[in-house]
């Protein structure tokens, strides 16, 4: 709080006299014991965090006199149930009334003409959004903020019905709307954007329609009660983290049409046990499948050329891999605390195995970090190749190790001081 505005507070009650035009950034900030306020009609300007965090506040009259309401400027006020937006608005900017808990309603008014990033983010209780139908640039259909030509939606609430008109979902439209439970998105809808659906903790199942095409960054991120998505073949990327702590996910089949998988787009996926890939992906991008602890075995399809970093780390149900001969390069930390791991085959075709991530500061990070196998199956002919990929792969216990090599390579391999520390080596690979 600003301390030129404690002289107009009496008790949990603020006065602001006629004459103050620009209630300014942050001058009530974090009065908490703030319940009611008086905001005279000379006021034309609330200021960004102008009352952020007056968790007490439960009336606010904001007058015919306000034309921009600031960013952040109510954010966190969860007493209020209902604001009333005057029509001289013209300007809500990003987060104005984010966190705002207990909101039930919006009413949009015809004189706002613009609306900032996420104005509305974590109201998870609204019900209804009206929009003034004489408004000409949004509208409001299904309990849901729409432009005006219907096609893209803004903001959605827990009562919200998607109009078949809509083909963008924008980002961040129902991010955190706790309560919604069930959504049907239309056949129209193009595109889901960054967060659409991000923390709708409630959601069980998600049916992505046969239209849409990408699916935004992290729009389902933290979803934890999704058990069932459908991902149809119309769809051709998959963004960065848009699955990512979906912890009821048990399996899904991503279609061939899907040439990208963005960096921890299923991490933190604790329940996924089986996951199909498409063939048209060529790197497994980092952490795509990091702490997807339930996975039991996947199938890395003929393409691909890179596994990233900890693109498989601490997937501890991981029990095989079998690397492809397309696969050139493992990043560090690939297979990190997979315990369970106790085969896998590496192709000749592989010529790095990194053990030190980007930004690592030069620290040591395997790919097979604390990784005990059964049985290693190398397809390198020479065994010098092989031992310099394997110096830096960090694999442990391998005199427990049965390794499998290329037929007639028996004699280079057991003549090899790097190798002799296997259990056994087993020439029988064709």
């Amino acid at each position: 709080m600003l301390f030129s505005y404690q002289q107009y507070i009496t008790g949990n009650r603020a006065v602001l006299p006629y004459g103050i035009k620009t209630i300014e950034r942050e001058a009530f900030s974090e009065c908490k014991n703030l319940t009611n306020i008086e905001i005279p009609g000379s006021v034309t300007r609330i200021e960004d965090n102008a009352f952020s965090g007056c968790s007490g506040l439960i009336q606010i009259d904001i007058p015919n006199s306000v034309k921009s309401i600031g960013y952040g400027a109510f954010w966190g006020c969860s007493g209020l149930t209902r604001i009333d937006i005057p029509n001289s608005v013209t300007y809500i900017q990003d987060y104005a009334f984010a966190c705002c808990k207990n909101l039930s309603e919006i009413l949009i008014p015809d004189s706002v003409y613009e609306i900032g990033k996420n104005p509305f983010l974590e109201c998870s209780n609204v019900e209804k959004i009206i929009v003034s139908s004489c408004n000409p640039k949004f509208t409001a259909k299904g309990n849901c903020l729409l432009t005006k030509d219907g096609k893209r939606l803004l903001v959605g609430c827990k009562k919200s019905i998607i109009p078949n008109t809509v083909n963008h979902i924008e980002d961040s439209a129902f991010q955190a709307c706790a309560e919604l439970s069930a959504i049907d998105i239309p056949n129209n809808v193009l595109t889901i954007g960054a967060s659409a659906f991000a923390s709708c903790t409630k959601l069980s199942s998600i049916d992505i329609p046969n239209s849409t095409t990408s699916i935004g960054f992290a729009a389902f991120r933290n979803c934890s009660g999704i058990r069932r998505l459908s991902i149809p073949d119309s769809v051709k990327q998959i963004h960065s983290r848009a699955f990512e702590d979906c912890t009821g996910l048990s399996s899904i089949v991503i279609p061939n049409s899907v040439t990208i998988i963005g960096d921890s787009a299923f991490n933190g996926c604790a329940g996924l046990t089986k996951i199909k890939l498409p063939t048209g992906i060529t790197r497994i991008e980092d952490y795509v499948f990091g702490r997807c602890s339930s996975l039991i075995n996947i199938e890395i399809p003929m393409g691909v050329t890179s596994i990233g970093v900890c693109s498989f780390g601490g997937c501890s149900s991981l029990e095989n891999i079998v690397l492809p001969g397309s696969v050139t390069s493992i990043g560090a930390k690939a297979f990190r605390k997979c315990l369970r791991l106790k085969k896998i085959s590496i192709p000749e075709s592989v010529n790095a195995i990194y053990d030190v991530a980007w930004g690592s500061g030069g620290e040591k990070e395997p790919a097979f970090e604390n990784v005990r196998l059964n049985v290693l199956e190398l397809y390198y002919k020479n065994p010098s190749n092989a031992e310099t990929i394997l110096s830096c792969a960090g694999l442990s216990g391998l005199n427990e190790t049965t390794l499998f090599t290329p037929i007639g390579t028996g004699y280079a391999y057991n003549h090899n001081s790097y190798f002799k520390q296997f259990k056994e080596i087993r020439p029988e690979l064709e």
